[in-house]
């Protein structure tokens, strides 16, 4: 399931991601997430369905739908 698909509230771990271009690997890289990285969705923001979220209890990051969609948790 993708992250853009849960609920917020929900806590998971990444499972694979579907985009392996170099561009989204390296914003990977930048937020510091990796296969088995726990993600907790805090919240879909209504407007234009980006997602807040927590990457190993730091602090709230913002990321696009597309990231969201890009992103398999399990």
């Amino acid at each position: 399931v993708s992250l853009s698909e849960l609920k917020p509230g929900s806590q998971n771990h990444v499972a694979a991601v579907r985009d392996t271009s170099s561009s989204f690997l390296q914003y990977l890289q930048r937020l510091n997430i990796g296969i088995g990285t726990k993600i907790q969705l805090i919240e879909k923001i209504p407007y234009d369905n980006s997602l807040v979220i927590k990457i190993e209890n730091r602090e709230d990051t913002t990321v696009s739908q597309k990231f969201g969609e890009n992103i398999l948790v399990d």
